[in-house]
């Protein structure tokens, strides 16, 4: 793991929602990543990307790309972005969600369709829940982590 990735998914597990400098992580043989985060889903990374972020909470959110500024997604609002990754140059996608001031707890569900779109749940969870979510991170096999 390159020092920029270590170094970006600290800074994103502190709760910040700046756009980082990157996030990178190569594909491993295996079903997890570094973080120890199980893969949640698996999209076509040969094709485009469609990210359709669904707000099912009462609070509004802010979601970016790596490297873009944060955009808005008020309560039962729907937001769409567009990624694509590349087996062959190790490319790969970030999306950042989380509440404006970073304190209420997220929980991601994911379900892919046939036209490659990935369909992002976002629900309130407990403080407690170990299973928090404030990241989306695409490999450059298309496999979906969420931590």
């Amino acid at each position: 793991m390159n020092y920029t990735a270590l170094a970006t998914l600290v800074w994103i597990i502190g709760g910040t929602l700046a756009p980082p400098a990157t996030l990178s992580e190569p594909a491993s043989d295996g079903p997890r990543l570094v973080t120890g985060s199980p893969v949640r889903a698996t999209v076509d990374p040969g094709r485009p990307i469609v990210v359709q972020l669904a707000n099912e909470t009462d609070r509004l959110l802010n979601y970016a790309r790596a490297n873009e500024p944060p955009r808005s997604l008020p309560p039962g609002a729907t937001g769409q972005l567009f990624l694509k990754v590349n087996p062959r140059r190790g490319e790969t996608g970030s999306i950042l969600i989380n509440t404006p001031a970073s304190t209420n707890p997220l929980t991601y569900e994911f379900h892919v369709d046939r036209d490659n779109v990935l369909r992002v749940s976002i629900r309130p969870t407990a403080a407690d829940d170990p299973h928090q979510n404030r990241a989306i991170f695409i490999d450059e096999r298309g496999r979906v982590y969420a931590f």
